[in-house]
């Protein structure tokens, strides 16, 4: 079943949660949040957030939120434990602490100017919001652990994959279609289905003792140490709802 949405606005995420509800129901066993941009340039969304922050972290924030009621819902069905999969990246090991000054909304005019003008480099943007994505699941982890829900959250790294991210990076989907001519993808990239092991391994274990941990290649890998960082994942989980005020 298809419904729309756009997580470069809120109204597109609330309204997709409404509609699911309508017309799939009440309960949800598994929720990836697979989707991820990566943008030359900065972009600013119709919420006034950075566009790479808000579709890679806020967005998928305010989805996990959304869902958890029905995540719960679904927790005695067959002794399966519901769960997130939260896909990052391994970009994520690239920051030594989260950048909070991304993660801003700007509700006015010149608040927007203001944030344009900030200065942007695409491969650490990027990494700023995978590095996000990693420190969310431990901090969902702990807060879960801490009310004794029954329910797992994962991060996975899908490894390098064939899919079009980097479609707004100029000359980077020639330089794919030149790579692919050689014949030499399979031994650099994994094909989408390849890509999707982890994930769909995250959504189907058992093992949800391990919830929290970071996935690479279907089994726990070492996650970027500062993800652990209780004050910051405390911090990002506060600083993140104010932007959803």
């Amino acid at each position: 079943r298809f419904i729309p949405l756009d997580l470069a606005s809120f109204d597109s995420v609330r309204e997709f949660h409404k509609q699911y509800i309508r017309e799939v129901g009440p309960k949800l066993d598994v929720l990836i949040l697979n989707a991820g941009v990566l943008l030359h340039k900065r972009s600013i969304t119709v919420d006034g957030c950075d566009t790479v922050m808000q579709v890679n972290h806020i967005a998928q924030f305010l989805l996990a939120q959304l869902f958890e009621p029905q995540l719960k819902q679904a927790q005695a069905k067959d002794g399966f434990v519901p769960r997130v999969v939260v896909l990052a990246s391994s970009l994520s090991w690239d920051p030594d602490a989260f950048d909070f000054g991304e993660l801003v909304r700007a509700r006015s005019s010149a608040e927007r100017e203001h944030f344009q003008q900030r200065p942007f480099s695409q491969f650490v943007n990027y990494a700023n919001t995978k590095f996000a994505n990693v420190v969310f699941v431990q901090e969902l982890c702990r807060r879960w652990a801490d009310t004794q829900t029954k329910l797992a959250v994962f991060a996975v790294n899908p490894g390098t994959v064939t899919t079009e991210v980097h479609r707004d990076i100029p000359f980077a989907g020639w330089v794919l279609d030149v790579v692919k001519k050689t014949g030499v993808t399979r031994i650099m990239f994994k094909s989408t289905m390849e890509g999707a092991w982890t994930s769909l391994h995250c959504a189907t274990t058992e093992d949800v003792h391990l919830s929290g941990e970071y996935f690479c290649n279907c089994r726990v890998a070492p996650m970027n140490p500062a993800a652990r960082d209780v004050a910051a994942g405390a911090r990002l989980w506060v600083e993140t709802e104010n932007i959803l005020k």
